[in-house]
């Protein structure tokens, strides 16, 4: 059968198919290169242009712009489970190599030694230890009110009463919100984007909290009297308490107590008192009025916090908002509420507000000396007319005071221990009360001595005075005792019995040598003191003759010993000979080679100090001997878990080196790609929190201007930029820009970054093509100096 036009027919459709194919390459190639071009155009066009900024004329480049975003506070690591990582391996070859010299033993014969032995009277002490005037010190806070709890009414008009005394609880500020009303039909066109922007803002209001520490300004000058080392480790307690006539304190012995937490409940909790800044809890209640049109959501009223404080830096939170329709309440669930704060009776009321008490059950802990200010934003969902009108917003808070409870202790033998401290208190410091004087009492037996001691006091108050003027000047106090003399007893201290050897004649030689004849050298005394000599009575003199010992001689390092002995010396032991000249006795030693491994590479550890110790047990090597270690390259290992850490270099199963799968220092949202591409075999290490400086020198806000300026730049030339802090390997468009100062602020650099994306290389399963351009200058300032 002729298959002639079915095979011209294939090869026609075959070429119809390579030329679309080539067309379409070509078509997105084109459009691939004119977006390379155009980003690299706005990148040097920005870059220079902002480089402009720091030059002193151009006053445009200070202006602030409040709608420019610093990025994404967050990146991350993310790779894919199971794809598989080639990691590095290393191994280590250990070898020693030292000389050792011969260790002889022998015996060392001595031809005359002479003693005397005696009877000498003692001299007699008395122990005496100083007592303190001591103080017990109990610095704390107390909490001497709570959050209030809810045992009535609704979730939009609760009722609220104090936990501890069961009575109405009141908020401590009511603010008038008459003023914060408007009316709106402008609204988001996608409802899911950010509705806390300033073209929504109707109005704010602000408060102070430093009702929370209404004694603050005197309890401040007592925390500044508090040594400076302790004052840090003040604590916060919460528990029954007593009124005395100093004040509110804490009930030591009147039941649990505990350290002040918010939200202890669920954990540790978030402590109020942290390195000796006190921040207190809000709970917050919004009433007002709405009107709408429709019974759907037609709108939504959302409100945010924020504070700002001498002592801490600024912050806000979100706390979300109430949906607006044509019959809804304008009041608010209230913030800082959760579900251990309302009665069980009430709780049922609370079932659909579920959400917003998971989400607004802990707000932000504010400090005391803080400014809150709470903002309302209103918006409409359809574009229709939607308003709100406040009514108030009520505060409530716990409040905090100062407690320094002292104890007289008494005296004590050691100055910052109480002797007889009161149960109920747990002091945390001691302290000298040098109103009274010092004391001291004897502590122990009486010491025995045949010789004067030099460390004894004569006089005992001049010794207690010497040591209250070092207390005064703020020296450092420790428990002190010293020796008194006192009139020598015989039933105390008996007369002592000695011996003195006579160590200043000593004739010696060693065994195979001859004996040296005897000379006038023979010492006629032991050295005994004058002072001894006056005390002695009944001395009996000793001579010893032919006194044979054991001696060991290093054979290079000590001095040589004599061929004469050699013969009866035997070799004991070999030493490791250290900076020696050489010694023709020595020997030397190499140990076996060893090697360890392959192991994992881990450029975090130093695996040569254990190496060595594993080689030195191994050996029995001593521990004078240098072991050298080298390192070995080993072939990599296979592993299909994730890496361990940062510190392990490793190359993916692809051989792109040192990359994660799906990228490093990647956003949110590229994380977000990464694991649908990928079904959910994704895992994620947040490793980089980063922002822009609210307030900074001079040099700060213009080399933030610099930045806004490039970034404004850039989006103008080339709109698909999308500005970040940090960007990930595989976040298509992402602009980064770095403005920065160097040689000590004299010169200053911009660079831009942008990864194009391509869709030419996404069949490649690669993301895009950097173009980057970054210019310096020196500064005008020293320029014209």
């Amino acid at each position: 059968m002729p298959r002639g036009p079915s095979r011209e027919l294939g090869n026609y459709l075959l070429e119809v198919a390579g030329i679309m194919i080539g067309a379409a390459v070509l078509i997105v190639g084109a459009s691939d290169v004119v977006r390379v071009l155009q980003a690299r155009s706005a990148v040097r066009a920005a870059v220079n242009d902002g480089i402009r900024c720091l030059y002193p004329t151009d006053a445009g480049c200070l202006m602030t712009h409040s709608a420019f975003s610093p990025g994404p506070l967050r990146a991350f690591d993310v790779w894919v489970w199971g794809a598989g990582y080639q990691i590095p391996q290393e191994s280590y070859l250990a070898n020693a190599r030292w000389t050792t010299e011969p260790v002889y033993e022998s015996s060392l014969l001595s031809a005359t030694l002479t003693g005397i032995e005696f009877e000498q009277a003692q001299y007699q002490y008395e122990r005496r230890e100083v007592l303190y005037p001591t103080t017990a010190h109990t610095p704390y806070f107390l909490q001497i009110s709570t959050l209030p709890v809810v045992t009535g009414g609704t979730p939009l008009a609760p009722m609220f009463s104090d936990p501890r005394t069961k009575k109405e609880a009141r908020p401590q500020r009511v603010l008038d919100l008459s003023s914060v009303n408007a009316a709106t039909s402008i609204g988001l066109s996608d409802p899911s984007a950010d509705p806390y922007r300033p073209e929504f803002k109707i109005g704010s209001v602000s408060f102070p909290v430093r009702g929370a520490w209404p004694t603050m300004t005197q309890d401040l000058t007592s925390l500044a009297s508090i040594p400076s080392g302790e004052r840090e480790k003040v604590p916060c307690y919460f528990g029954p308490s007593i009124s005395t006539e100093r004040g509110e304190v804490l009930d030591w012995d009147g039941g649990r107590r505990q350290l002040c937490a918010y939200r202890p409940e669920g954990g540790a909790g978030s402590k109020v008192l942290e390195k000796g800044a006190l921040r207190i809890p809000l709970m917050l209640r919004v009433t007002g009025s709405t009107a709408g049109s429709s019974q759907s959501g037609q709108g939504k009223i959302v409100l945010a916090i924020s504070w700002r404080s001498p002592s801490s830096s600024a912050s806000m939170a979100r706390l979300g908002g109430r949906i607006i329709t044509n019959d809804s309440s304008g009041n608010f669930v209230p913030r800082g509420l959760a579900r251990d704060d309302i009665s069980p009776k009430a709780l049922p009321l609370y079932a659909s507000y579920e959400n917003e008490l998971s989400l607004y059950r802990e707000l932000p802990l504010v400090p005391v000396d803080a400014t809150v200010t709470v903002d309302f934003y209103l918006l409409s969902n359809n574009s229709q007319s939607v308003s709100w009108r406040g009514g108030a917003l009520e505060v409530f808070y716990p409040k905090f005071r100062f407690v320094h409870e002292s104890f007289d202790c008494g005296y004590s033998p050691h100055p910052a221990q109480c002797a007889r401290p009161a149960l109920r208190l747990k002091p945390q410091y001691v302290s000298l009360s040098l109103t009274d004087r010092l004391i001291t009492r004897k502590m122990g037996d009486d010491v025995c001595s045949p010789h004067k001691l030099d460390d004894v006091e004569l006089d005992e108050r001049s010794a207690l005075v010497r040591i209250e003027d070092v207390a005064r000047s703020g020296g450092y106090m420790m428990a002190h005792s010293f020796l008194t003399p006192t009139e020598s007893d015989p039933r105390v201290c008996a007369p002592q019995k000695r011996s003195k050897r006579c160590s200043g004649v000593k004739l010696e030689y060693p065994d195979g040598c001859e004996a040296p004849t005897p000379s006038d050298r023979l010492a006629t005394s032991c050295g005994v003191s004058d002072e001894e000599m006056g005390t002695i009575t009944g001395v009996r003199a000793t001579f010893e003759t032919n006194h044979t010992r054991t001696i060991r001689t290093r054979a290079c390092s000590d001095e040589a010993m004599p061929a004469c002995a050699l013969a009866r010396a035997r070799i004991v032991d070999y030493s490791p000979l250290f900076g020696a000249k050489k010694c023709d006795q020595g020997r030397g030693i190499v140990t076996p080679q060893l090697v360890i491994g392959p192991l994992p590479q881990n450029s975090c550890e130093d695996r040569i100090d254990e190496v060595r110790r594993i080689y030195r047990m191994k050996n029995k090597i001593p521990d004078a001997i240098e072991i050298s270690v080298t390192r070995l390259p080993s072939p990599p290992a296979h592993s299909a878990e994730p890496p361990r850490g940062g510190c392990v270099p490793y190359e993916s199963a692809r051989g792109s080196s040192h990359e994660l799968i799906c990228g490093r220092g990647v956003s949110d949202r590229a994380v977000d790609r990464c694991c649908a591409a990928s079904e959910g075999r994704c895992r994620k290490r947040e490793v980089i929190r980063t922002g822009e400086p609210e307030n900074g020198s001079g040099d700060d806000q213009v080399l933030l201007a610099t930045r806004q300026r490039v970034v404004e730049a850039v989006q103008a030339a080339y709109p698909p930029a999308r500005y970040q802090s940090i960007c990930g390997e595989s976040d298509a468009d992402c602009l980064e820009v770095r403005a920065e100062l160097s040689e000590g602020g004299a010169r200053a650099s911009i660079a831009a970054r942008i990864r194009v994306g391509l869709g030419l290389l996404q069949p490649f399963e690669r993301t895009g093509w950097s173009v980057e351009h970054s210019t310096s200058r020196v500064l005008e300032r020293v320029a014209l100096q």
